[in-house]
């Protein structure tokens, strides 16, 4: 088998990357290691630029949302805006759905295999060689197609998440319908947590820095604060992941990285689906485009490294997380902080 792009990785990066390569004519397949992508630990949360790049009928299934809570220890902000920030959705449904939309389009999509291995052109799925021009690595943070570029890990962050139905929340539980992210450095080290609504349901996780022994004291993180909030975790689903967001280079010859594979996400609030979108498209556009230089891709690899570099100091970035929510009580610097959260 030929094509001219191989996209490895069926979620938000590859949904962009193809949908750009199939607009402008070219002959795409797509590799997913799952059967039913997007099934991992992440508040689905997609800024409104983001939000663009998908078809509007599948957009409409999305909730809308103007305001954001912040909760630390010592601080809480109730962030209000005259318009929609943020949408939320189930990925698993938006995603199936695009991707059907890509068939439709006319992109080949091989589900429920790996792929194995890159030999210069030749990409290994399963037992089958396939030929292709361009190779997007688009497959998350534990990217086979970085790993093959003999880029260190993009994992920064690792996260567990619980789905549960809002039914199952007792008592005066007030947070069933306004997405929340805390900071609490004694829990989630320079991480963070959230509660998205999504339908019927809550998603509530955490996400901390990856440091030594961080799958045991993510866990107890997790556990510690599920019983703070009053959550009966055996009433709902657990979901584990990690979290892109180390960025070390995106591309070498006709091998290109988005999403999470590149270290797009956000090491601040792990937020990473407008990235990969937006980061799909931008190294598609690179890989077809002879004298393309994405100015999107730099800036946001300029903000993760200065970010990352202030958070990998536990003072400062302890400090900092902490004390956002007293900064965001100003109506102007909120305003700033969502209008610069939603660029991407």
């Amino acid at each position: 088998m030929k094509y001219h792009a191989v996209i490895i990785g069926a979620g938000p990066a590859g949904i962009g990357a193809a949908n750009y390569l199939l607009n402008h004519g070219i002959k795409v397949l797509i590799v997913e290691k799952d059967i039913k992508p997007g099934n991992k630990a992440c508040g689905g949360g997609l800024t409104e630029s983001a939000l663009s790049f998908i078809d509007d009928d599948i957009a409409s299934c999305f909730e809308h949302h103007k305001k954001l809570k912040v909760i630390s220890p010592y601080f809480s902000a109730a962030i209000n805006s005259d318009k929609s920030y943020m949408a939320v959705a189930d990925r698993t449904l938006w995603t199936s759905k695009m991707l059907a939309r890509l068939q439709d389009k006319g992109a080949d999509i091989i589900l429920g295999k790996r792929c194995r291995s890159i030999n210069g052109n030749t990409v290994l799925v399963g037992d089958e060689s396939i030929l292709s021009e361009i190779i997007i690595g688009a497959d998350g943070p534990n990217s086979v197609v970085r790993k093959h570029l003999g880029i260190n890990s993009a994992i920064g962050v690792i996260a567990i998440q619980l789905v549960i139905k809002k039914e199952h929340i007792k008592g005066s539980f007030d947070l069933k319908n306004t997405p929340s992210v805390y900071f609490d450095f004694n829990k989630f080290l320079n991480g963070y947590g959230w509660i998205f609504p999504v339908g019927d349901s809550l998603k509530i996780g955490c996400g901390i820095p990856l440091v030594k022994n961080g799958g045991k004291l993510l866990n107890s993180s997790f556990d510690l604060w599920l019983k703070d909030i009053g959550i009966d975790s055996s009433k709902g689903r657990v979901q584990g992941g990690s979290i892109g967001c180390k960025y070390l280079g995106h591309r070498r010859d006709n091998i290109f990285l988005a999403g999470d594979a590149g270290g797009f996400a956000s090491p601040v609030t792990g937020e990473g689906i407008g990235q990969a979108i937006i980061s799909g498209e931008e190294v598609a556009k690179e890989a077809t485009q002879k004298n393309y230089s994405s100015k999107i891709l730099k800036k946001l690899s300029r903000y993760h490294r200065k970010t990352d570099h202030i958070l990998s100091q536990p003072e400062v970035g302890a400090f900092i997380l902490n004390s956002a929510p007293f900064f965001l009580k100003s109506p102007s610097f909120a305003a700033s902080v969502l209008r610069r959260y939603s660029s991407f």
